[in-house]
């Protein structure tokens, strides 16, 4: 009886400590190394002291665990202060082994949303969850001074811009669709983009097919 408790116990506590280095690992998965979130705060510091001319202030380091980004696990979020608080990451890119930043993209998807939601308000009515998005690196793909950086609509880039409509599918949607394509061309003078409209409210789906499409 005696060996039959031990087993047991010492079962109970293999499982156990299975268990605290399962949830171990799942957190370190989920928030990452502190030594690495530490370093990239510090280099980040340096990095837009260095490079920018506006005041830039670090705010702090995050993880990817999803995999969101594709050209990086760390990076710093850093605010730039004369930007309207604009917010953008500082991050090493494997891949070219130097510290990079998203400061160019994040600028123009401010500004393309800024210009972009009094139009869709308008055509659409009530929109949720606007958002654009360029390339993190194309800033570097186009070899632009950050401190001299040109409007969106005055290079030839690809956003991918993406908004939900929180009602049913109207008749008039695919004119609407239609007209916002020719707003964004010549209006705004984005003559490339991948668009999609979706149709939820508070994230639950309302119909199962939207609008999309590359120009």
């Amino acid at each position: 009886m005696k060996g039959f408790l031990k087993i047991i116990f010492w079962v109970s506590g293999g499982i156990a400590v299975l268990f605290l280095m399962f949830i171990f690992f799942f957190r370190m998965s989920m928030e990452g190394n502190d030594t690495k979130l530490e370093e990239i705060t510090r280099e980040a510091n340096v990095y837009v002291k260095e490079k920018f001319q506006k005041k830039m202030t670090v705010l702090e380091s995050i993880y990817d665990s999803g995999g969101n980004f594709p050209y990086f696990d760390y990076a710093a979020k850093v605010r730039s202060d004369e930007d309207e608080n604009l917010v953008f990451f500082v991050f090493y890119n494997e891949k070219t082994e130097q510290l990079e930043d998203s400061y160019v993209s994040s600028k123009w998807e401010k500004a393309l949303q800024r210009d972009l939601t009094p139009y869709l308000k308008k055509e659409w009515g009530t929109i949720e969850n606007l958002s654009v998005f360029y390339d993190e690196r194309v800033g570097y793909k186009l070899n632009i001074d950050a401190n001299k950086i040109p409007e969106y609509h005055q290079v030839n880039e690809k956003p991918t811009i993406l908004f939900a409509v929180p009602r049913k599918k109207d008749s008039k949607d695919e004119e609407h669709f239609n007209k916002t394509i020719d707003f964004i061309k010549n209006q705004l003078n984005v003559k490339h983009a991948h668009i999609s409209v979706n149709y939820m409210k508070n994230g639950g789906i309302l119909e199962s097919e939207g609008f999309i499409k590359d120009f």
